[in-house]
């Protein structure tokens, strides 16, 4: 029996680096710069897995590429940083929120990051 489950996936490249066409998942076929516009939390979840700094001309391509942190409630599509320095307040809501603990805990462990 293998043990398909203890390898990690780790691409070579994750974009051609002449077209910036996607080599793989969902948008694969598609250029960066059009996933970008269609879909920029896309690039969110591409900065979340651990292989994304191995292409290097994928993080020129999205280096400035701002994406939402907040995809709930009456700031959904903002970033943690636009809040802090507009409502932080609303971050410290956000602090205590239990929603935020059991739904977003990328975003939980940011804001803690903040308070501690």
């Amino acid at each position: 029996m293998s043990n398909m489950s203890n390898r990690q996936f780790t691409p070579s490249r994750v974009i051609h680096p002449e077209t910036h066409i996607l080599e793989l998942g969902k948008y694969k076929g598609r250029t960066i710069e059009s996933v970008i516009a269609f879909d920029p939390s896309y690039v969110g979840w591409i900065r979340s897995k651990p292989w994304s700094d191995i292409d290097k001309v994928l993080m020129e391509a999205i280096k400035d590429v701002q994406v939402a942190d907040i995809t709930f409630g009456k700031y959904k599509g903002r970033t943690l940083e636009w809040l802090m320095e507009n409502d932080e307040s609303y971050v410290q809501y956000l602090y205590n929120s239990d929603f935020v603990r059991d739904n977003h805990p990328d975003l939980k462990v940011r804001i803690d990051a903040i308070y501690k």
